[in-house]
């Protein structure tokens, strides 16, 4: 047996057994899993237990997952998607929709077709709001309701218009009875009554008195006109029951008691003129009230202040032609008792008497004062006064 060298014995023998120490630990870790390598191995999702409702509340929502590419409602791109929204929401507007239909409802005496002729918008082609509202005005302005109100219904067949509608009463005919001479067209026009036009008890009976009137100027004096059906609220039919009878013309005018002044000249006081060559002539008796006035104002400026006139209308046979009799009672004339001037500084009264032909003693004259104001006015404009008047202030009545 072969024996160990003195001296190198023991530190080998050491470092082999370190060596083979060490060797033996690379082995063993070699040998242990390593869960990293397991996990990155595996392809597979490994199957979560199912989360309770509990759960989920609490920390589920918390863990779910927020999208990438969410957009900030601020962004660029975000606010031309609003606008562009906007914009097509603003054009369909104006296009409008499809009517399919169009319904009146609440109308029992004014026909659909009537209604639906006064409108623009048709059942088949697209309508905007402002169109509708355009025809509702339209409506109104008829005056054969009193509201209009639009409706939609959707339906199977498309949208449908549904206009509903309470109703003005309106007439329903027209009639002109006994009426030859003038036509009805001219009548309608007086009256602006037509059917369906809205039914008004007093303005059929202000019609009535319109027709009356409009005869009258016509030469026609003994016309009548009565209402004698559209003055009651379930009538619809307006009826004028008329009294033509016949045109009748002034011929001749004449005055009797007049001895200071002529007739001829009396007759330019007249309004009522007779006709000439069968022209003109017509007779207003509300124009006599007119003529009496004038005759009676052109005396008391001649200084007949207690005249008197009296109309009078005479009739041919046959009633068509007229003789207008104005009898006259001329009264008194009187004279100027005392006349007298107050306020003249700048000229002596005798002065001015001189210049004037108005004195006393004489017969009251209101055309002739009228002239000599003027003369005193044109002294008094020489010098410069130009806003100078002069009034004449009458003081008690006597007579010569």
């Amino acid at each position: 047996m072969r024996g160990v060298a003195s001296g190198t014995g023991g530190r080998s023998t050491a470092r082999g057994f370190f060596r083979d120490l060490l060797c033996a630990i690379l082995a063993w870790a070699t040998l242990i899993p390593n869960p990293s390598l397991l996990r990155a191995d595996d392809d597979t999702n490994v199957p979560q237990p199912p989360m309770s409702n509990r759960d989920f509340l609490q920390n589920g929502q918390a863990n779910t997952p927020k999208k990438k590419n969410a957009e900030n409602p601020d962004s660029p791109r975000s606010e031309e998607a609003r606008v562009a929204d906007l914009i097509a929401k603003r054009q369909a507007e104006r296009e409008g929709e499809k009517i399919d239909a169009i319904v009146v409802e609440g109308n029992s005496t004014i026909p659909t077709a009537a209604i639906l002729q006064k409108l623009k918008t048709q059942a088949g082609r697209k309508a905007t709001p402002t169109q509708i509202q355009d025809d509702l005005r339209t409506l109104l302005r008829t005056r054969w309701f009193f509201t209009v109100e639009p409706k939609y219904r959707r339906t199977d067949k498309g949208l449908v218009l549904v206009l509903s509608v309470i109703e003005r009463p309106i007439v329903r005919s027209v009639k002109y009875l006994g009426a030859s001479e003038v036509k009805p067209k001219k009548l309608a026009e007086e009256t602006g009554l037509k059917v369906g036009s809205p039914y008004d008890m007093s303005a059929n009976k202000e019609s009535a008195k319109r027709l009356e009137s409009y005869y009258h100027e016509q030469g026609y004096t003994e016309a009548t006109v009565d209402l004698i059906s559209g003055d009651k609220p379930d009538q619809r039919d307006v009826v004028f029951r008329i009294h033509e009878g016949v045109s009748q013309k002034v011929v001749w005018r004449y005055f009797d008691g007049n001895v200071s002044v002529s007739s001829e000249r009396l007759a330019m006081e007249l309004k009522t003129t007779p006709a000439y060559v069968f022209i003109g002539g017509k007779f207003d008796p509300t124009n006599l009230a007119e003529d009496v006035a004038g005759v009676r104002k052109y005396y008391e400026n001649l200084g007949f202040f207690d005249a008197k006139v009296k109309p009078a209308v005479e009739y041919s046979k046959d009633r068509k032609w007229i003789y207008l009799h104005y009898s006259v009672q001329e009264g008194l004339h009187y004279r100027i008792r005392n006349f007298s001037m107050m306020g003249n500084t700048r000229f002596k009264t005798q002065e001015l008497l001189a210049a004037i032909k108005t004195h006393e003693g004489q017969y009251y004259n209101a055309f002739q004062i009228k002239k000599d104001i003027e003369k005193i006015k044109k002294k008094y404009d020489v010098l410069g006064y130009t806003y100078m008047t002069v009034e004449v202030v009458q003081i008690g009545r006597a007579h010569v």
